[in-house]
């Protein structure tokens, strides 16, 4: 049985395996409760973390470890990572990227594309991705589809 919870200090060694074994941002424990954790029978195959700022958040981190993918724990991971946004009242998730086939998973997510100024506007630092992508959390909550709908 798959389910994606909360990380618990049981499973930090888990998460710095996977941060290490897919090259993801550095593992900040003192946020351990911005990260999840996808468990598979008892074994951590799935991790997502995100950067809180006020109503916002970076999406910084979501992975499936390679056999476990095309099986849609990925989606599972990220709805769980919206359901635990929407619960801490963040509005926005953004999530930059440099694999621009990623874009396509964001968009089945309801993510949009928006522009670079956009992003270092609301972070207020430069933005080294190719893309960046938005989601506004109780538009996801509220209709089908936003991205269309603009």
């Amino acid at each position: 049985m798959f389910w994606v919870r909360v990380a618990k200090e049981k499973d930090i060694l888990d998460i710095k395996n996977l941060i290490e074994e897919y090259d993801l941002t550095p593992f900040d424990e003192s946020n351990l409760d911005n990260y999840m954790v996808g468990d598979f029978d008892g074994n951590i195959i799935s991790l997502s973390a995100f950067d809180v700022s006020g109503n916002t958040a970076l999406l910084h981190s979501l992975v499936v470890k390679e056999e476990f993918r095309g099986k849609y724990f990925g989606d599972t991971q990220a709805r769980a990572m919206i359901n635990l946004a929407e619960r801490r009242f963040i509005r926005y998730i953004y999530k930059g990227i440099n694999d621009l086939n990623q874009g396509y998973f964001l968009a089945r997510m309801r993510y949009c594309p928006i522009s670079k100024e956009e992003f270092s506007q609301t972070f207020e630092k430069e933005c080294d991705y190719k893309e960046v992508w938005k989601l506004d959390v109780v538009d996801f909550f509220n209709h089908s589809c936003s991205c269309s709908e603009k």
